[in-house]
């Protein structure tokens, strides 16, 4: 039994320190949730609502201004989480890749926001091109709702890149395994979206395969502004900006379009991600991180220690 929980050295084993912090985000969100919904049915049950306000009540309860404010404790959830754990650790934070803030996050982190943002244009460019993508309008940059869910992909960029490629992949460097520390956050980023509305195969193997790219960047620079930049700034294009679909998801857009025909390109109901030319803009990802990096004197397993 000693040895399923610890390895040589006597360390609990890097598998249960991730399924214990992934239990811990589960278990945290569902009680937070259940909560929350709890105390407003109690304060509405209160109140003695009539049978219009209480159906008022029931229809905000499922509206888009609810399920915003349950992503954004999501995404709470999930960067606390893992900060916390690493906290109880006692790993220095520059081992999660929150490291050289000043002076990676402006070259990094830049250079993340300006290829996610490049790619994401130049996938728009070519669906509008092709008749893959029709403009019928704009929105105000402005308004309340799109400027919430802009703010709400920023927290999203950051919590799960922390989770994913700064926590797992940093307990991952017990195991001395440049493929299990690329390759298991890679296959779990994809995990997280099996549950996103729309999802095809190939939307499965495209947020793996940028997930990919992303632990790449990780691995050569040890730090995560470079994902994370990429992260926010595709999110943002692809759908706050250019009004596609966000991994499945419609919001709030400054560009008014649509799809006339779902297919490979566009991605159909998914997004752009569930298209081949998200594979394309995975890879030239993956190989832009690669020429970055490629004289980085970083070295994954070897830096990273305890504090004292």
């Amino acid at each position: 039994m000693n040895v399923v929980l610890k390895n040589r050295r006597g360390m609990v084993r890097s598998g249960w320190i991730i399924a214990l912090c992934l239990l811990a985000y589960n278990a945290l969100i569902y009680s937070l949730t259940d909560w929350a919904g709890a105390a407003l049915g109690a304060a509405a049950d209160a109140a003695n609502l009539d049978a219009a306000s209480y159906a008022a009540f029931v229809e905000w309860m499922n509206g888009p201004e609810m399920y915003l404010a349950i992503q954004y404790l999501n995404e709470a959830v999930l960067l606390v989480v893992p900060l916390a754990a690493w906290r109880l650790m006692r790993y220095r934070w520059q081992d999660i890749g929150l490291r050289d803030f000043r002076t990676r996050l402006k070259k990094d982190g830049v250079a993340g926001l300006v290829l996610g943002s490049a790619l994401c244009t130049a996938i728009f460019l070519l669906l509008l091109a092709t008749g893959n993508m029709v403009v019928e309008g704009l929105n105000s940059p402005l308004s309340l709702p799109l400027l919430a869910w802009a703010l709400l992909f920023v927290f999203v960029g950051v919590a799960e890149e922390v989770m994913y490629r700064g926590f797992i992949m940093s307990v991952l460097r017990r195991t001395n395994s440049k493929v299990l520390a690329i390759a298991v956050p890679s296959l779990m980023f994809g995990a997280l979206h099996l549950t996103n509305p729309n999802l095809t195969p190939l939307s499965v193997v495209n947020v793996m395969l940028i997930g990919v790219a992303f632990s790449v960047m990780y691995y050569k620079s040890g730090n995560l502004w470079m994902c994370i930049g990429y992260h926010i700034a595709w999110n943002l294009f692809q759908s706050v900006v250019y009004g596609m679909p966000a991994s499945g998801v419609d919001v709030p857009s400054i560009v008014v379009g649509g799809y006339p025909v779902g297919n490979l390109l566009n991605g159909g109901a998914f997004g752009i991600e569930g298209g081949v030319l998200a594979t394309v803009a995975a890879l030239m990802a993956l190989a832009y991180a690669l020429f970055r990096y490629r004289a980085s004197r970083y070295r994954f397993f070897e830096e990273a220690g305890k504090e004292g």
